[in-house]
């Protein structure tokens, strides 16, 4: 499923695997459900983050 996409994830890209929105996405990271980092003043969320949210809201 996620062989196609790349290890570091912009924001963007991040909406579009989660299709969800920016207000959306920003609220995530900042309420620490998904953990992502910045460079540079931009948002950068790693594959394996993004893997192991998933992870955690099939569980639920």
């Amino acid at each position: 499923m996620f062989e196609a996409i790349p290890e570091i994830l912009t924001l963007k890209q991040g909406q579009e695997v989660l299709h969800i929105g920016r207000t959306t996405i920003l609220n995530m990271i900042k309420q620490k459900e998904l953990k992502a980092f910045k460079v540079r003043g931009r948002w950068r969320i790693r594959k394996k983050d993004l893997e192991m949210y998933l992870s955690q809201v099939d569980e639920e």
